[in-house]
């Protein structure tokens, strides 16, 4: 509940809420009216107030029936209530007419066809549909140079309308064309762009009142009550922009109407509870009102449903709402508060927009003029959804205030954890080094050491000549090399930049040629030191094969990432092919199984085939299956 002010202070606010809300009110009808007459008061423009009316007899022909005062309301005059009428108007043409004109049409329902000296220059889409819907929005229509007359012109405004819909046409103005737009863009964003704007504003506001309600359905009631009528508010008053109906109108105006007191009755009830007064008998009261009323327009002739609505609907939740506001201003009045200063001042505003737009309702205010309740209406929406918030955030700070000390010892925990982890990580990472460091150590006892093991064995039986031992210290040698290349390079494309360099001075003196691409996708890209030993054993293998058992003389590495996901390696030489390759493998080793498991062990997959000229050998890696550098979760 909100907070009562002191006593002594409460005199001097209930002046404080008459005078701030005399002053408010004041400043709306005096902006209202100003720039109503501003824009009537314009120069170079012509206005007409009256119109020849002329309707369609039974054959179709349009007949004189007198002078009209515009704005004509179809449903306030003696003549038909649907299908077409045609209002004529004579006016001077400009003195250059190449200049051009243009036609301000502020209200026409439901469609209209404009034309001068006799020329179509304007037609709505759905012009003589039942489905038509534009009353609310402003129409401006250029009337072309080459059919104005320097003299008098005749200009015709044919307006359609479906049975039982509100019709009419407002005043129009042709003139100048500067003057008129300015005119049309205020009408546009006052009965249009604003509307949908504050609509859109309420509708969004409504998203975390929803979200509060949904979290705490029995403290925030109100806030759940608040949120379901804004958003019907917002929802059925965007129905003034709709252009074409969505459904028939039989179903849709009863929908209209009907909405309009669902929203009201929700703000009423969140109204008298906010101000403490709890009447469930009257809240149900006004429950089985709604939902009569709802069941009454939807059954109701769809012919008489905009008529009638006045009587049975809209002035029944007019005299309801009165009753609300009144008691929750007395509440105020009685325990004075800010927060229900701030709502009595904000319904004290929109109270005479109300009643502005009850009497349009009731055809007693012309059906031309603009309505002030989707103006208004989101400002109150506005102050209460900012009451709520304020008592939200007050909640808040208040629990802020209680778990204070609880959330430092969070805090603190939080911290211990965060130490705790990052120590725990700074050991894994230094067992993966140390499982890397272990890797190489038994790479080079089982490669280097088994290598100068079996050379050691050889020469105490001296049954080795001296090539036989230089070539197996040159083995020895290739593999420490290749090993610590692994271990010490700082990408991929490093280690096979120095391979490659190392076997291209012992290719050369063959006759051979080593080329090494590696595509940008593949650059610094970084792998663990077992991995691009895995790599680069298979390159190795891929390579000597070529050179030895091949007989080419052109040998190629490239190295790119296609897809980002998958690392290629390819190995590629102009020799004799796959076939002298595999009879090379099945007398002489096991290198190509060698390679096949290296690739397993990559997770990858080795794939060898045969060229014109030549073979080709590719690895294939997926990236996903390598903890690569900087990807991984302990590096």
């Amino acid at each position: 509940m909100p907070e009562p002010l002191r006593p002594e202070a409460i005199g001097g606010t209930r002046w404080l809420l008459v005078a701030v809300t005399m002053l408010l009110g004041a400043t709306l009808f005096v902006a209202i009216f100003a720039i109503s007459a501003a824009m009537s008061g314009m120069e170079g423009v012509m206005r007409f107030q009256h119109a020849e009316l002329r309707l369609p007899d039974a054959s179709g022909e349009f007949q004189p029936e007198g002078i009209v005062r515009l704005p004509d309301t179809w449903s306030a005059t003696g003549h038909m209530l649907a299908g077409m009428r045609e209002y004529g108007f004579a006016f001077q043409g400009p003195d250059d007419p190449e200049e051009g004109a243009l036609l301000l049409i502020p209200r026409r329902s439901q469609s209209a066809k404009v034309l001068l000296n006799g020329e179509p220059v304007y037609r709505d889409v759905s012009f003589g549909m039942g489905q038509a819907l534009r009353w609310y929005q402003p129409l401006l229509v250029s009337l072309p140079p080459e059919d104005l007359r320097r003299g008098s012109n005749d200009l015709v405004i044919r307006v359609s309308a479906a049975e039982g819909s509100r019709a009419g046409l407002s005043p129009i103005a042709v003139g100048d064309l500067r003057v008129l737009q300015r005119e049309y863009a205020w009408r546009i964003w006052v009965q249009n762009t604003f509307p949908v704007f504050a609509n859109l504003t309420v509708l969004a506001m409504a998203i975390p009142l929803f979200l509060i309600w949904a979290r705490a359905r029995g403290d925030f009631s109100l806030y759940g009550i608040f949120a379901l009528s804004v958003s019907i508010f917002a929802i059925r008053s965007m129905h003034t922009q709709v252009a074409e109906l969505p459904f028939d109108a039989v179903w849709w105006r009863p929908l209209v109407t009907a909405s309009l007191g669902w929203s009201l009755g929700l703000v009423f009830v969140f109204l008298l509870r906010f101000a403490g007064i709890h009447r469930p008998g009257v809240e149900r009261a006004m429950a089985l009102y709604v939902v009569a009323g709802t069941v009454a327009l939807f059954i109701w002739p769809a012919d008489r449903v905009i008529a009638d609505s006045s009587l049975f609907w809209y002035l029944p939740v007019l005299i309801a709402g009165l009753a609300c506001v009144g008691a929750f201003l007395w509440q105020t009045w009685q325990e004075p508060s800010r927060n229900r200063i701030i709502l009595s001042i904000a319904l004290l505003c929109i109270a005479p927009a109300g009643i502005h737009d009850a009497l349009w309702q009731a055809s007693i205010i012309p059906f031309d003029s603009i309505l002030w309740m989707p103006l208004v209406m989101p400002l109150m929406l506005v102050a209460i959804s900012w009451v709520l918030a304020d008592q939200f955030v007050r909640n808040h700070v208040a629990l802020q205030s209680l778990n204070r000390e609880l959330q430092q010892r969070v805090d603190d925990i939080t911290t211990e954890l965060a130490v705790s982890y990052e120590k725990k990580q700074a050991v894994e990472r230094e067992s993966i080094k140390s499982a890397e460091r272990l890797q190489l150590i038994r790479d080079i006892h089982d490669g280097v050491g088994g290598r100068l093991a079996l050379l050691l064995s050889n020469i105490e039986c001296d049954v080795l000549s001296r090539g036989e031992i230089a070539s197996f210290v040159r083995e020895a040698l290739a593999d420490l090399r290749l090993i610590l290349t692994a271990r010490d390079v700082g990408s991929l494309e490093e280690a096979l930049e120095e391979f490659c360099a190392r076997q291209r001075a012992l290719l050369g003196a063959a006759g051979q040629t080593l080329d090494l691409r590696v595509a940008p996708d593949a650059k610094m890209l970084e792998l663990r030191p077992r991995q691009v030993l895995n790599v680069l054993r298979i390159v190795q293998e891929a390579v000597s094969n070529a050179a030895m058992h091949g007989g080419g003389s052109e040998i190629s590495v490239s190295c790119s990432c296609p897809d980002k996901q998958l690392l290629e390696v390819t190995i590629r030489d102009n020799g004799a092919g796959l076939r002298i390759c595999e009879e090379a493998e099945v007398n002489h080793g096991r290198g190509l199984r060698n390679m096949k498991t290296r690739a397993a062990m990559l997770e990858g997959e080795l794939d060898i085939s045969s060229l014109a000229a030549g073979t080709e050998v590719t690895l294939r890696v997926p990236l996903a299956e390598l903890p690569v550098k900087g990807r991984g979760a302990h590096e």
